[in-house]
């Protein structure tokens, strides 16, 4: 499936997609920016973000696919899904997507790879809690590159109080082209209820995104009906978790591991 043309998160105006961003920020953080811009020319359009870190890494999607290995990927014993399937390694997405270093990636790849694939979307959400932090780091960055996207999370059942949502966050205008995200697919079910809820509340899925799948049989089921897309595969993870250096003390996987220079390692 082809989805349609895209500006993520951008403001329509008389057939004319327009930046919007009311960010105001301070003189030097505006220097430097302009400093670094001036010499990435022809490295294609950046952002705050995207020149934040490409002052750090030539690659961003690679960053986060070692940090995500390093971080996230356990393959101490044996571990049982919420598919209920047992596995011999388990990735646990949150001790990446809510480290502040790996926040910045994720919601810059995510941001990047909508805009890349052409994805028009108003906002982005998906079922709680895996894809909380995803969607709200993407939500944060595209306000910084001036394509603001926002978020919001579906719950596993509406409040029985208050304005008994089960969508939070955006407002429910029929036909809104929405994305669903979430951290890991298996088997999607909970992928599918967030669709499913998105939907009877009058929101169009225009595309969905994992950030890993594991590939075992969710994402050929979401495919049959959705435009349907991972950041990585649980193998390409798993391949650079056994090629990567460990560092002493710390077992494979054991998400406590600090990249070099990181105060946190002592």
């Amino acid at each position: 499936m082809t989805s349609a043309p895209t500006h993520v998160g951008c403001q329509e105006k008389d057939g004319v997609m327009n930046k919007t961003s009311s960010l105001e920020l301070p003189s030097e953080l505006k220097e430097r920016i302009e400093r670094v811009a001036a010499n990435s020319s022809g490295r294609g359009q950046r952002g705050i973000v995207g020149i934040f870190l490409m002052e750090r890494t030539t690659d961003h999607k690679e960053a986060l696919k070692k940090l995500l290995a390093r971080r996230s990927v356990s393959r101490q014993g044996k571990f049982t899904l919420s598919s209920g399937r047992e596995s011999e390694y388990y990735i646990d997405c949150k001790l990446t997507t809510l480290d502040p270093e790996g926040a910045v990636l994720t919601g810059y790849t995510v941001f990047e790879f909508l805009r890349a694939n052409q994805i028009r979307a108003e906002a982005i959400g998906g079922m709680s809690i895996g894809a909380d932090p995803i969607v709200t780091a993407v939500a944060v960055v595209s306000g910084l590159e001036g394509n603001p996207l926002p978020a919001f999370i579906v719950r596993k059942e509406a409040k029985a109080h208050g304005l008994r949502k089960q969508v939070e966050g955006i407002e429910l205008t029929p036909g809104k082209r929405v994305v669903i995200v979430d951290d890991v697919c298996t088997v999607g079910d909970s992928t599918r209820e967030a669709i499913a809820a998105v939907e009877r509340a009058g929101l169009k899925v225009v595309a969905v995104v994992s950030l890993v799948d594991r590939e075992e049989g969710g994402s050929e089921l979401l495919r049959q009906k959705y435009d349907y897309y991972s950041i990585f595969t649980a193998k390409e993870l798993l391949e650079e978790y056994e090629r990567a250096p460990r560092e002493s003390g710390n077992p494979p996987g054991s998400g406590r591991s600090r990249a070099p220079g990181d105060p946190r390692s002592a």
